[in-house]
């Protein structure tokens, strides 16, 4: 089964082949970005994505998105319980 690749731009989730930058988008010249990686496994008992420590992972995030003037639409306390 192949399954479909997703990305987050403009706020939400868009097919991976529909996320789309201009050629003049400042992170594609000068590489301004803030990267978390964030693992997640399908779990059959609950029949969802389980992703290990996704609050740890946002709380590692927010200082490099302060850093760049990044602001985040989600509050910690509003993510989803994907354990």
């Amino acid at each position: 089964m192949t399954q479909k690749a997703w990305a987050f731009l403009g706020g939400k989730q868009v097919p991976q082949e529909d996320a789309k930058v201009g050629v003049m988008t400042h992170a594609l010249h000068y590489g301004t970005s803030v990267f978390e990686g964030i693992r997640g496994n399908w779990n059959d008992r609950i029949g969802k994505i389980a992703i290990f420590r996704l609050a740890e992972h946002y709380e590692r995030l927010l200082p490099g998105c302060k850093i760049l003037r990044l602001t985040s639409r989600t509050q910690l306390m509003t993510l989803p319980d994907h354990r």
